[in-house]
């Protein structure tokens, strides 16, 4: 998918297509992250309704597992992206030191949107 939309896009922009897929990538890791975390966490506790009925477990931790999960997913991806970055030649800046604190943000922010929408996702299975 990358790859068609960063050659779609450096054809119609007129753009450098190296430079610009480092662009699309930096962009499409956190949207994937926070899709494929909401995602998880929302089917969390209806895939694990046998545990919750069964193990003596605090709630949160399903969906806190399926956002881990994914949020490793997108460690790799960004590790990933610096190496496209330095086989390209991309110049790198002291802002990408507030990188963690981003992803901390990011974290946060998906665990806690997908907490909200699984419990909606059962409230409203259930009726």
């Amino acid at each position: 998918m990358m790859i068609v939309m960063g050659a779609a896009f450096a054809m119609v922009f007129e753009r450098d297509i190296k430079s610009y897929m480092v662009f699309l990538f930096s962009g499409l890791a956190p949207f994937q992250f926070l899709n494929s975390a909401i995602v998880s966490a929302c089917m969390s506790m209806v895939a694990n309704e046998k545990f919750i009925k069964k193990v003596n477990l605090p709630k949160l931790f399903f969906p806190f597992v399926s956002v881990t999960i994914e949020f490793i997913n997108f460690i790799f991806m960004i590790i990933s992206l610096y190496i496209i970055a330095l086989f390209i030649g991309a110049e790198f800046r002291s802002s990408i030191f507030l990188l963690p604190l981003a992803f901390i943000i990011l974290f946060l922010f998906s665990f806690s949107s997908g907490l909200i929408l699984s419990i909606l996702y059962v409230y409203f299975r259930d009726l």
